[in-house]
């Protein structure tokens, strides 16, 4: 496996912890084509054939004519080679948006050739107890039998770290599962989550009502 250069708003979210970081990224997100990749329709992938990395450049003329499919994608530098899993988002123009976290919990996002990976079904789940971390932990999703804490990077001016507990319990569900922060809280905060072989999608942060700050996320098992 290689890659080249390129809450706790405590146990009710009655505490938030701060430490100055930096900003990170929300969930699948990859800027160009279709900016917005739902998560929903996320699948896990693994690359058959060294395969870079791809930025999308924006038209020159943007400002006059503001039209995505005018912009084009350019290979980069990082890479994966076969046998690399990630997470993908649904096939633009023969590319898909790629989240791939290496083995220190790094983070690469961005355009990879559809034709260079297959797409792979009924990948058992890695277990749900355990630490789940992206972008060198600038996410990170720690799960015993009876809660699971979760710290990440907000966003704004002065970036925080926010964390908050929340009761769980193992569900019978193989690959989803649901954090319901307990009441009363001021927001409910209900997080989706979606198992991926050793990847986890969290969405549904909206509804924690977090300003500048969005819990939603790609983290792989460490």
């Amino acid at each position: 496996m290689k890659i080249r250069p390129l809450f706790t708003i405590c146990m009710l979210l009655s505490a938030t912890i701060y430490v100055p970081s930096a900003a990170a990224e929300s969930g699948l997100f990859c800027h160009g084509m279709q900016d917005e990749q739902p998560q929903d329709r996320a699948q896990l992938a693994e690359i058959t054939a060294k395969s870079y990395f791809f930025d999308y450049r924006y038209p020159d003329d943007w400002n006059e004519n503001p039209k995505l499919e005018n912009g084009h994608l350019q290979q980069g530098r990082s890479y994966l080679i076969a046998g690399d899993r990630l997470v993908v988002g649904p096939e633009q123009r023969g590319y898909r948006c790629g989240y791939y976290i290496n083995g220190k919990g790094i983070q690469t996002a961005n355009w990879i050739k559809a034709d260079t990976l297959r797409v792979l079904s009924d990948v058992t789940p890695a277990d749900w107890r355990g630490v789940w971390t992206s972008n060198d932990s600038h996410r990170q999703l720690k799960i015993t039998s009876r809660q699971a804490v979760y710290q990440f990077i907000g966003g704004g001016r002065d970036p925080s770290r926010i964390g908050t507990i929340f009761p769980f319990t193992v569900p019978a569900n193989q690959q989803d599962a649901l954090l319901i922060a307990p009441q009363p809280t001021d927001a409910p905060c209900e997080l989706k989550l979606h198992r991926l072989g050793e990847y986890l999608i969290i969405t549904n942060g909206e509804s924690c009502g977090l300003i500048n700050a969005n819990p939603d996320g790609v983290l792989r098992k460490r």
